[in-house]
This record gives C-alpha cells, sequence and structure tokens, in this order.
C-alpha cells in the first residue's frame, strides 16, 4: 500500500485487516468485515471568490506551480537504514535543553526531531565546509485528523489525512550554536500550529484548477542541506499479530529513500 494514498492510520487499519484474515484462516473463522469510508470532502476547497493562483500560492505555504516536464528528479544515494533507541531519562535531559521560545511549549517530537537535524546539519558541514553558509529546511506531514475540531472527517475514512509543511528555513550556524536545539524545536512547533483545516483547503482549491501536466512543487532539496521528518503511530502489537507462533521477521524497503528521511517510531 502507497503512502501517497493512504496514511498511517489507514495502512494501520489495512496491515491489521491482512492480520485478522491470517488468524481467522488458520483458525477456520469468518474473514473480518471493514466498510471503508472514502468521502474527503472536509478537505475539498473552493475558489468562490476569485482569488488568482498568485494569491493561493502565497497561501499554499510554500508550495509553487511547476509543469510535470520540468522535474527531473535526482539520482538516489547509497541507501542505508540504521536504528537509534533514546531512554526517557535520555529524552527527559533532550527536552531540558529545549527551552520554548515564542511557544507555550514544545514536545518530545519537537525535541527529538532538532536533535536530528542538527546532527545532521553538523555532519553536512563537516563533509562539506562550503555549506556552513547554506539554510536548512524541515519538512513533515502533520496529521490533519487531529486537527478536525467538528469532525468534518470521518472516523472511518480510508485515504491521506496529511499535509506536509515546513520548519525553517535555518541557517546551518544557528543550528550549530548553543541555542540551536531550543530554535530548531521551537520552529517545529511553530510549523505545526498553523496547520489546521483550512490548510488543506486552499491546496486543494490550488490543485483543482490545474493542468495535466501542472503539479506543486515544494523548496526543499533533501539531497542538499534538508530532511524529511516523519512520526506517526497509533495501535498496539496486537493489530498486527499473524497467527500463533508467526511473526514477520524481515524488513524490506521498496526503494532506496530519496534524500536525508527519518522516522520517529513510539514503542508498541
Amino acid at each position: 500500500m502507497s503512502h501517497t494514498t493512504g496514511d498511517w492510520e489507514s495502512m494501520r487499519a489495512f496491515l491489521s485487516l491482512v492480520c485478522q484474515g491470517s488468524q481467522a484462516y488458520q483458525k477456520v473463522h469468518n474473514m473480518p468485515v471493514y466498510t471503508p469510508d472514502l468521502k474527503r470532502s472536509a478537505y475539498d476547497g473552493d475558489n468562490k471568490d476569485g482569488i488568482s493562483k498568485d494569491e493561493l500560492v502565497k497561501k499554499g505555504r510554500g508550495f509553487y506551480l511547476m509543469e510535470l516536464g520540468s522535474f527531473v528528479p535526482k539520482t538516489p544515494p547509497p541507501f542505508r537504514t540504521s536504528i537509534y533507541k533514546i531512554s526517557q531519562s535520555a529524552l527527559a535531559d533532550l527536552k531540558a535543553q529545549c527551552t520554548p521560545l515564542g511557544v507555550e511549549y514544545v514536545s518530545s517530537y519537537d525535541c527529538m526531531s532538532p536533535l536530528l537535524w542538527v546532527a545532521l546539519t553538523r555532519a553536512r558541514t563537516q563533509l562539506h565546509p562550503e555549506k556552513a553558509e547554506s539554510q536548512s529546511r524541515l519538512g513533515h506531514p502533520i496529521n490533519l485528523r487531529s486537527r478536525d475540531p467538528d469532525n468534518l472527517l470521518s472516523a472511518q475514512y480510508f485515504g491521506n489525512g496529511v499535509f506536509p509543511t515546513m520548519a525553517g528555513p535555518m541557517d546551518a550556524r544557528s543550528l550549530l550554536s548553543g541555542d540551536g536545539l531550543s530554535i530548531a524545536a521551537s520552529s517545529i512547533r511553530k510549523s505545526i500550529n498553523e496547520i489546521n483545516m483550512d490548510s488543506i483547503k486552499v491546496t486543494t482549491a490550488l490543485v483543482a484548477p490545474l493542468g495535466p501536466t501542472g503539479i506543486l512543487g515544494y523548496p526543499v532539496d533533501f539531497h542538499d542541506m534538508d530532511l524529511m521528518m516523519n512520526s506517526w503511530f497509533n495501535g498496539s502489537a496486537q493489530d498486527f499479530v499473524i497467527g500463533d507462533d508467526l511473526a514477520p521477521s524481515t524488513f524490506r524497503t521498496l526503494r532506496p529513500i530519496t534524500g536525508a528521511c527519518f522516522f520517529l517510531l513510539c514503542p508498541m
């Protein structure tokens, strides 16, 4: 299942059904039944006021218009994955170093993300000293399901309920300064606080009039100084039991992930 068409809630439902079906087959039980809701009208935007494309772009949180033919993907770099674990005590120490600046609070996510952001920026500038004067952005998806106070979207919605946003740009020197963690954590929290249901409506209104070859671009370069952060999990380990004494033993990626990408996973 592609993450383009489904967020983690949808993927959790899909994978859970696969596991439930496996258990039902083994135990000769009835197969699970699930009725998804594909209606996404809560995300639909309109342009009844006739706002120009340029004005919509300004409201579109950094998107710009481009033609598909002008987009040339870069060759993915050598692919390598690593798994790191942070203890609760280390996380508490980290949060103590992240002083909220211009925001009411910073979350654990807001503090762990800058730790990776700063570490990656330090490594990049050591390998390429000329990039010390560059700027860096952190792109990350926001869960719109949790920003729907009027419950416009069905709890059974099966689709993608995320919206991309961006923290920064920030000077590499600022990230690597003594206050770098606090500055970055606060920037991430601000980028999250600014997102609501209207954010996606502006974007869909911008997409609606595009021609067949028109797409939205985002000013990030994960091969250069920017990075992608993702963290989205709900459910429990029981959702993914495929049968008695059976467990997944291998993790494979479909293809190399372009550029720098991190995932923060909560324990199940």
